[in-house]
């Protein structure tokens, strides 16, 4: 009898909203057969200030996100580590008590009892297992969604001290196929972004 469990844990990937913008024109029409009358825009006084940032290049090299990566990558490792202990600690078991049982040494009661408690043990693992992965997958959640609300509070701040009047994020494979680099502030975004988690961690110490 072999008993065998799999220990995996998958690395989710939050997914980054992408903010669509869409300018509609409008014009005032009656239900007679009148001409139609258009609305004359000042585009002087309907001029905005855009921005976008890329981020790829800030998952890449924003600080924060790497310190929170290497963090959780560190607590899964922990985790996995116990975890791969218990289950080797159940197989030898496991074998132990099978090659005992395959040589005759068991009494009916005790082959009973060890079929009980194998079976018992193999679903408490199959569940610690789970319960694991639902740890790991909020921790990841958690961690990230406050990398972003910092991110998000940043650009906020940077947006209104620069005028700006829309920031908005860009990624390959996204919503936008096309964008005036004119419009990037990804390196002012990072760059600032950096210097604030920086003075924090040393205002920490």
């Amino acid at each position: 009898m072999k008993n065998s469990l799999t220990f995996g844990f998958s690395v989710l990937a939050l997914s980054t909203a992408l903010l669509s913008v869409s300018c509609t024109g409008k014009k005032k029409q009656n239900n007679s057969d009148k001409d139609v009358e258009n609305v004359v825009v000042d585009s002087k006084e309907n001029t905005m200030k855009i921005g976008y940032y890329h981020v790829d290049s800030l998952n890449e090299q924003y600080k924060l996100v790497k310190d929170v990566s290497t963090e959780i990558e560190g607590k899964i490792n922990k985790m996995s580590v116990s975890f791969e202990a218990e289950v080797k600690k159940f197989e030898a078991w496991a074998k132990d008590m099978s090659d005992k049982m395959d040589k005759g040494l068991l009494l009916s009661k005790e082959e009973k009892d060890f079929m009980e408690k194998y079976q018992r043990r193999q679903m408490e693992l199959a569940k610690k297992e789970q319960d694991l992965s639902t740890e790991i997958q909020k921790l990841q959640e958690d961690q990230f969604l406050k990398a972003t609300n910092r991110v998000n509070d940043y650009v906020s701040r940077y947006a209104k001290e620069n005028g700006f009047d829309m920031i908005f994020q860009y990624q390959l494979g996204g919503q936008i196929v096309y964008i005036n680099e004119s419009f990037d502030v990804t390196t002012s975004i990072i760059s600032g972004l950096n210097a604030e988690y920086e003075q924090l961690q040393k205002d920490l110490k």
